[in-house]
């Protein structure tokens, strides 16, 4: 923890390495890109600029500088505000408080357990100031001083990594040089630079991953962070004269039209960053990040002990599972140690297309199981496979009974349902009760019914805005967000040995916290 004028940055470097810090250079009017304004205006021009790890915004802030408008909410007037009140630690976790003096209060949290190759950020910032204020940016990390073993800004140096995702492409490696991303140092380096990417909808992993990794290839030193995010997020790598800071949380206002009420005495906080920095390269970092997820499962289901193998039936039977068509498969498959026989979509069609047979009703098809349900599952269960079934139980079609019974229980924006032009999909509000009691009857209900021990759940459409009367309609969508996450622990409570598959439309839910 770095302290200057009551601002406190956050660095970390791989234990061992302290001796390897060299002395950087202090001023930057000697340098090509600074010396002839430096002369001309008779200016000092510092080399190192320490930006505060508590960065957030309240509407009315002023912003940094006509500069990143537009380009980042960063240094914005509460950030310069936020004073450094104390640091305590309890067991495992560091609590920096921070003040504004007008009754804002900033608590940065740091754990780190014992052993584990990572550790957890955040920031939650609480109103005392006794009337509602509306907050506009709030940032779970920011890792600042990069890189420290540089004494300069260190050209052709240093690395970005990023990955990007689109349907069935996940996980792309993007490694691109600072310079190429246009954050090398300029003649006028007192105007930071951000570059700021992320996702908007409830597909939190389209276009990016919440991931960041930033290496010093000369030092060989990477520092790489995940949000263990569910709802729309963003993340920044900012440039301010020698310095590199990588920071993510929310979407903010700027970037994603999103805004928060807060009403006097509320707290609220962010998604929680995964971070470490390792001496190594991108591959070393990333298997420390993705050690989170593991270590923090919600469920050791006995069945995936091991790594069984699963069947889905998908692409044998294109959207038509039918017992005619499934059995014989099954009994080619009979002791081959596939361990899972899953049902994907289609299951609940019935042969004549009658007028409601949409998703969201979730009744089994009489006519694909003439000797019925029960009979089929129990067979294939038979068999020596634990029978799994598909579901995107977060919408429903416009051709099923439970769309025109109770149309109050969809997602509203501007007061009336979220559709999807060329798509008749409705999405259920799960921030209401009645949504949790039908689901419990129809989709929990069912997979309790004929004893299923796998779920597929699809997600093959996406939101990006909810009514609500907390702030912004993107707040909205964060919590109806939390409150479909809240369905899926409910329902590990409800079936703790149930496998659960989180398919997301080829991997757009590839977070952390979602895994």
């Amino acid at each position: 923890y770095l302290q200057e004028d009551g601002h406190v940055a956050l660095t970390v470097i791989p234990t061992g390495m302290e001796s390897k810090i060299p002395e950087h250079r202090k001023l930057l009017n000697d340098t090509i890109a600074c010396k002839s304004i430096a002369s001309t205006l008779n200016i000092t021009i510092n080399a190192s600029s320490l930006n505060n790890m508590a960065q957030l915004r309240l509407r009315g802030d002023a912003c940094s500088s006509r500069n990143n408008a537009g380009e980042t909410l960063r240094f914005s007037e509460c950030s310069h505000l936020m004073k450094f009140e104390s640091q305590t630690r309890d067991g495992s976790t560091i609590l920096t408080t921070f003040k504004d003096g007008r009754g804002i209060k900033l608590v940065h949290s740091l754990k780190h357990v014992e052993g584990l190759p990572y550790f957890e950020v955040n920031s939650s910032v609480t109103n005392e100031s006794g009337k509602d204020v509306v907050l506009e940016f709030l940032e779970s990390f920011s890792l600042g001083m990069l890189s420290p073993f540089q004494p300069d800004n260190a050209p052709d140096k240093y690395i970005i990594h990023r990955f990007r995702s689109y349907w069935s492409s996940e996980g792309r490696h993007e490694a691109t040089a600072l310079e190429d991303l246009g954050l090398d140092l300029s003649w006028a380096p007192f105007f930071g630079k951000t570059v700021r990417f992320g996702q908007r909808g409830s597909q939190v992993v389209k276009g990016f991953f919440p991931t960041l990794g930033f290496e010093d290839n000369d030092a060989g030193v990477v520092w790489a962070a995940q949000l263990a995010t569910w709802t729309p997020w963003q993340m920044q790598v900012t440039r301010e004269s020698d310095q590199i800071d990588i920071s993510g949380g929310l979407v903010d206002a700027e970037f994603g039209a999103w805004s928060r009420t807060l009403k006097a005495g509320e707290s609220f906080q962010g998604p929680p960053a995964i971070a470490t920095c390792v001496k190594g390269d991108i591959q070393n970092a990333l298997s420390r990040l993705t050690s989170w997820p593991v270590d923090n499962a919600e469920g050791l289901v006995e069945a995936e002990a091991d790594l069984p193998i699963i069947f889905n039936e998908y692409c044998s039977t294109w959207n038509v599972p039918s017992s005619e068509k499934l059995l014989p498969i099954a009994k080619a498959l009979e002791g081959s140690g596939v361990r899972y026989f899953v049902l994907d979509a289609g299951w609940h069609k019935d042969k004549d297309n009658d007028a409601h047979n949409g998703l969201g009703d979730w009744l089994v098809s009489k006519d694909l199981y003439p000797e019925g349900f029960k009979a089929f599952i129990e067979r294939i269960r038979a068999m020596g496979f634990i029978p799994g079934i598909w579901f995107e139980f977060e919408i429903v079609q416009t051709n099923t009974h439970v769309f025109e019974e109770h149309p109050e229980w969809m997602l509203q924006v501007h007061g009336m349902p979220h559709s999807i032009f060329g798509e008749a999909r409705r999405f259920l509000d799960f921030r209401k009760k009645e949504v949790w009691d039908y689901l419990d009857k129809r989709f929990i209900g069912l997979l309790k019914e004929y004893g299923f021990g796998y779920l597929k759940i699809d997600y093959n459409a996406a939101f990006t805005e909810a009514d609500t009367a907390n702030g912004s309609k993107v707040e909205g969508a964060r919590e109806l967000l939390d409150a479909i996450r809240e369905y899926y622990k409910h329902l590990r409570k409800e079936m703790p040995e149930l496998v659960i598959e989180v398919c997301a439309s080829g991997g757009h839910r590839l977070t952390p916290e979602w895994m």
